[in-house]
């Protein structure tokens, strides 16, 4: 199969980094909305369909870009897929995300129980796609 051009390379890139600049303000949607729960204070009534609105597009972008990174590695670079370590820790992140968006599927539904969990699992995937940014910088063409 012909190699795409190289210059391709760089949409999986910009387009992860995207999603974890949504998933980042999702993030800061959710621990202020956790803030004013904690001090049983007020909180913006905008809070949280945002924080929802934000959350869902951030996981479906990363889901999305899971598929991007190996065929970009197998058609844009003719490179192995799997071999590298973002690879291994992106996946890792696919995978607390989703978990997250379930957990945060139950609680829109009004189960208030998986609230800590939701907010953990979040923190981590978030903390997780910081690290698997800087994992793939080594990997830019």
């Amino acid at each position: 199969m012909e190699e795409l051009p190289r210059w391709m390379a760089y949409g999986h890139p910009v387009l992860m980094i995207l999603s974890v600049g949504i998933a980042g303000a999702a993030l800061r949607f959710g621990l202020k909305m956790r803030r004013a729960r904690q001090r049983k204070g007020s909180r913006a009534e905008t809070d949280r369909p945002r924080h929802l609105l934000l959350g869902k597009i951030a996981v479906g972008l990363i889901c999305f870009g899971i598929v991007g990174g190996p065929v970009s590695m197998w058609l844009i670079r003719g490179e192995e897929t799997f071999q590298s370590f973002h690879s291994w820790v992106a996946s890792a992140v696919v995978v607390l995300f989703i978990a997250t968006a379930i957990i945060g599927h139950k609680l829109e539904g009004g189960d208030r129980s998986v609230v800590e969990t939701h907010a953990l699992f979040g923190v981590l995937a978030f903390l997780a796609a910081a690290v698997a940014t800087v994992a793939g910088f080594i990997l830019l063409p």
